[in-house]
Parts: C-alpha cells; structure tokens; sequence
C-alpha cells in the first residue's frame, strides 16, 4: 500500500510539473498548524496568490503573506488545502489546521 500510495504521489507531481526538488523545496510548514503556516523562501512574496480551499473545493480565503508566514488562526479545526499560483504554475498542498 505504501509503494501504491507513493506512486501517485510521484505521478500526481509529474502530472503538474513538480519533481523532487519542488516537493523538499515548496513545502509550508508546520503541519499540522495551529496559527501559522510558514512560506518557503522559494516563493516571492511580492508575486504569488494564496488562497485556503475546504476539501470539496471552496474558496474559503485568500491570504496575504506577511514575513513568510500565513495567519490560518481564524480557520476551523480540519484539512485543507493551501493553493499559490505564481509564475503561471499551481502548487496544492493539503495541511492540518488543530
């Protein structure tokens, strides 16, 4: 099951362009969060979009980045996603908020 799961994740990234190195290097952090989700230095602050998704698809905010970090405190205990669009690229990351 392990092999299976991680060959869809592998799969997953070809299909939308992210390698290895794109996994280790556009990670947010911690997770799970509680107040804050920590921006990898690899994306630009001044040119990328964030936006929090609910599991079935809804908008639930966008955000704005202050010092590399993102404020979810206000979110409801559960699982999202962390959506940023930069450069003509989508990176989708789910993340716990306690």
């Amino acid at each position: 099951m392990a092999n299976k799961k991680a060959s869809e994740s592998t799969s997953f990234q070809a299909e939308h362009g992210y390698g290895e190195e794109a996994r280790n290097t556009r990670t947010f952090s911690p997770n799970p969060a509680s107040n804050f989700l920590e921006v990898p230095e690899i994306f630009d602050p001044e040119s990328i979009e964030i936006e929090i998704v609910s599991l079935t698809g809804t908008v639930i905010k966008n955000l704005p980045i202050n010092n590399f970090k993102v404020d979810i405190s206000d979110l409801a205990r559960g699982a999202y996603f962390i959506i940023t669009y930069s450069d003509e690229k989508k990176y989708k990351q789910l993340f716990i908020k306690q």
